[in-house]
């Protein structure tokens, strides 16, 4: 009996292992829009963070798609209120999730800010 089991438990992991592992995921219809933002881009900044006192920013953001397709990765440098400034960021759409996701962090503070979103079917 002991023999049968073993027997049956070496079949079962070798047909386990011979099965085809799972495709290669590739980028879907969500990847285009993050194609539409790559580029380098030039922005100026206003935020509003204190009543009465605007926080002015100029940047230049060099983004790109990462082999694969998947992510867009930002590197941000410029100047917020006359400081050196840097960001980063990554953004993608997470197929299992159905949604966008992304990551941030600066040069001005110790937290990573993470966000999640839908893309309207009218955005282009």
């Amino acid at each position: 009996m002991k023999k049968l089991i073993l027997l049956c438990a070496m079949f079962a992991t070798t047909l386990a292992i011979a099965q085809e592992p799972p495709p290669m995921e590739k980028p879907g219809e969500h990847h285009k829009h993050l194609k539409m933002m790559a580029g380098t881009w030039d922005v100026e900044s206003k935020m509003y963070m204190i009543p009465g006192q605007v926080m002015k920013g100029t940047y230049v953001e060099v983004a790109r798609i990462q082999p694969g397709g998947f992510w867009l990765i930002s590197n941000i440098e410029g100047k917020v209120m006359g400081m050196p400034f840097h960001g980063h960021t990554v953004l993608g759409y997470e197929a299992r999730k159905k949604q966008y996701t992304g990551i941030w962090v600066d040069s001005f503070a110790s937290i990573l800010v993470t966000s999640t979103g839908h893309c309207e079917k009218t955005a282009s």
